[in-house]
């Protein structure tokens, strides 16, 4: 018999927003009622005039079941599916139609696959206009089964085997020239699968996706292979033209045209497929669907990597289902990295990076799963390499660093990308600066290219200043040097120079200048990278103390920058002479005196949250002052001057957060309440109470308070860290204290 494929064109597919509200054509499961009826109203009319398709009836009871010898035979560890696929083909080529039982034996492996003891007859598969129908019955009697064993899932040995042999059968029909030729096979495998894949049964739609999609990637490995020679004839055709040769070359050409013409009404077939299962209910099978996908496109760019399959990649983007999100991203990043020097499929990639970027990062940032926060930013970081980021995209990437991650892995990526950038932008501005190239400028000793580069850093992280970013400085020590940085920060760009040999006009000294100048945030970022490379050469650091103290004086802001490096100085003040102990003494005293005249803090109700960083400053501080008391032997130089501090900020902040103790308790430092004060926390019970009575605000009161605890938490934390300071007063009436917090108190218990 001979049945007609009817070939059909693919659509061009444009990126509108409509496309992703696509109404659903076929519903991953169908429903059992349905089932029943087509087997109910299942008439015996003829579909071809030789054979009337029968009813499918169960097999031999289970304890009577003979085993599919394909099945058995992919059961074992130790057999040969190359010499299992040759045996098949060369049974399959002995047999005519209306004979199929060797074809019968391949579908049911799939069945065997998925555990059903209901299998196939040779007639039941005699005609494909019935497939569906037929597959709806299989169905049928699949779910009446009381258990089956799914081997195909549970069973990798014999996954493995499965795959490989239908692999084989695809690469052996290839080389036989069986799928280009009359025969009926490939229209038989791909009109059975395809219908199987439509099933009801989990088990049995997922195996013959997988299946059918294993044959669409081995398919796409031949049209890729013929593609290839297709272009080397056409090449050998032109060198060729006049000669005799000629006219064999165009046979060869006009063969391998014909066979990809052929693989394109397969890939057309077997397209449906991804079309119905990407929706599936089993984030397992929208994950195998994505998978074979990119593996598709990997393989057959030219026919797969086009804006009609690349949507699907799109739409599972946004999947509810942490693996499926896993699975593609990790793939997405595959595709996007074997394709930095392919100019066609960038252009084809181009589209979807366009529709799809904005939320590729956004994923990077807030996805649930680590795993796809770290692949998100392995594909920004190649789209990055082919240029499909705009700079309003970068600063996006680069505002959502993942600051609060516990993520090594995704710090690493996150800095990977930040790193490219700034080679990128560094090598833009190089080029774009000409005159480095034509005169050897020098600042202080050092080239003017290595203080553009630290310059290329801070600038593109000026968006985030506001964070902790010696963690980004960290993973980028390999762009900066310390000694570098503390020069910079110091020079006089006015004293650039150039070699008396090499002499620069005023208007390039000045184009020199402009290149490497510093706002004074760009300046702020410098102090905190000082403190991230600090270790890389520390008495350089030390010896220049004087010089930034005098840099620092001229701001408040420069001053609370720098004065968190007092902590990693400190650690090295056994390496310090006389002199610099004497100096550096000094400076911190001096420092800290700045910090507590400053006006900026003193209305703390304007300025809560600076405040609660301020402090907690401050607090870092008075260990500082512990490591001098302890090594150095000078008593209270600064430890009594914060001691008192902190007790009469305490005071403010108490009184501010209005926390209530009960009557007769005092937080830490401060004195009995006056009868004033009294009848003003009466009153405020009394409207308390009043609120209390509607839940939502009692609700939210409850919330407040939890806030005031963690605020506290954070102080007694860090004042615990250096109770060895406090006076026994102050420190039995701040363990009181703690007890009335039960955050506070698990935290001492800690």
């Amino acid at each position: 018999m001979a049945t007609t494929r009817s070939k059909r064109t693919r659509k061009e597919v444009s990126y509108k927003d409509t496309s992703d509200n696509e109404e659903d054509n076929t519903h991953s499961t169908a429903n059992s009622n349905q089932i029943l009826e087509n087997v109910a109203t299942t008439t015996s009319k003829s579909t071809t005039k030789s054979n009337k398709r029968r009813k499918i009836q169960p097999t031999q009871p289970e304890e009577e079941f003979e085993e599919n010898s394909l099945f058995l035979a992919c059961s074992s560890e130790e057999v040969n599916i190359t010499d299992l696929a040759q045996d098949w083909i060369e049974s399959y080529e002995e047999e005519s139609l209306p004979n199929l039982n060797n074809f019968t034996n391949l579908m049911n492996l799939i069945l065997r696959s998925c555990g059903s003891l209901h299998l196939f007859q040779p007639h039941d598969l005699l005609n494909l206009d019935s497939a569906e129908q037929t597959a709806d019955e299989i169905t049928l009697v699949f779910s009446k089964q009381s258990t089956h064993k799914f081997a195909f899932k549970l069973v990798p040995v014999f996954k493995k085997n499965v795959v490989e042999l239908f692999k084989n059968i695809i690469e052996m029909c290839h080389e036989k020239g069986i799928l280009y030729g009359s025969d009926e096979l490939m229209n038989y495998i791909i009109t059975w699968i395809t219908s199987l894949t439509n099933t009801s049964i989990r088990s049995l739609r997922y195996t013959a996706t997988e299946i059918a999609l294993v044959i669409l990637l081995q398919l796409s490995t031949i049209s890729q292979s013929i593609n290839k020679n297709l272009e080397r004839s056409k090449q050998h055709l032109i060198k060729n033209k006049q000669k005799s040769r000629a006219k064999t070359i165009q046979n060869t050409i006009n063969t391998y045209e014909n066979q990809l013409n052929k693989l394109d009404e397969y890939f057309d077939d077997l397209s449906e497929v991804i079309g119905n299962r990407y929706k599936d209910i089993d984030p397992a099978i929208r994950a195998i669907v994505v998978k074979e996908l990119i593996d598709a496109m990997m393989e057959y760019p030219t026919y797969f990597c086009q804006s009609n399959y690349l949507k699907y990649c799109g739409w599972l983007l946004s999947d509810v289902n942490n693996n499926v999100r896993k699975e593609i991203t990790k793939n997405l990043a595959k595709l996007f990295k074997i394709n930095h020097t392919n100019e066609e499929t960038i252009q084809n990639l181009t589209p979807f990076t366009q529709k799809f970027k904005s939320m590729i990062i956004t994923m990077a940032q807030i996805d649930i799963d680590v795993q796809v926060r770290i692949n998100c930013y392995g594909i920004l970081i190649d789209m990055l390499k082919i240029n499909l980021l705009d700079e309003q995209n970068k600063k996006q990437v680069v505002v959502g660093f993942p600051f609060e991650s516990k993520s090594i892995k995704e710090i690493n990526e996150a800095s990977k990308f930040l790193k490219l950038y700034i080679d990128q932008e560094f090598n833009s501005t190089r080029g774009n600066a000409i005159i480095l190239d034509h005169h050897s400028f020098k600042l202080d000793e050092i080239d003017l290219k290595d203080l553009l580069l630290i310059k290329t850093l801070i600038t593109i992280l000026q968006p985030i200043d506001d964070k902790e970013l010696e963690l980004i400085f960290k993973q980028m020590s390999e762009l900066t040097n310390v000694t570098h940085i503390v020069k910079y920060l110091l020079a006089d760009i006015d004293t650039i120079t150039t070699s008396e040999e090499d002499p620069a006009s005023e208007e390039d000294l000045e184009n020199a200048k402009n290149l490497i100048e510093l706002n004074e945030k760009e300046k702020l970022l410098l102090i905190k990278l000082i403190k991230a490379t600090f270790y890389q050469n520390p008495s350089f650091v030390i010896n220049n103390l004087s010089s930034i103290q005098k840099f620092i004086s001229k701001s408040k802001d420069r001053l609370k920058n720098f004065i968190q490096l007092y902590p990693l100085i400190t650690s090295c003040f056994k390496t310090f002479t006389s002199e610099q102990i004497d100096q550096y003494i000094d400076l911190l005293n001096e420092n800290i005196q700045g910090l507590l005249s400053s006006e900026e803090y003193s209305n703390i109700e304007d300025n809560e949250e600076e405040y609660f960083k301020l402090i907690i400053q401050y607090l870092e501080f008075k260990s500082v002052g512990a490591v001098f008391v302890s090594y150095m032997n000078i008593p209270y130089l600064i430890q009594r001057q914060l001691l008192k501090y902190f007790i009469e900020k305490e005071k403010e902040l108490s009184k501010l957060l209005k926390v209530e103790l009960s009557k007769g308790d005092n937080i830490v430092g401060i004195d009995e309440e006056s009868e004033d004060e009294q009848e003003q926390d009466e009153d405020i019970e009394v409207a308390s109470d009043e609120e209390n009575q509607d839940k939502s605000k009692e609700a939210q009161a409850t919330d407040q308070v939890w806030e005031l605890e963690k605020k506290f938490a954070i102080f007694y934390m860090k004042l615990m860290e250096v109770r060895t300071l406090l006076d026994a007063e102050f420190l039995e009436r701040f363990n009181l204290n703690i007890d009335k917090f039960e955050v506070l108190s698990a935290i001492r218990s800690e």
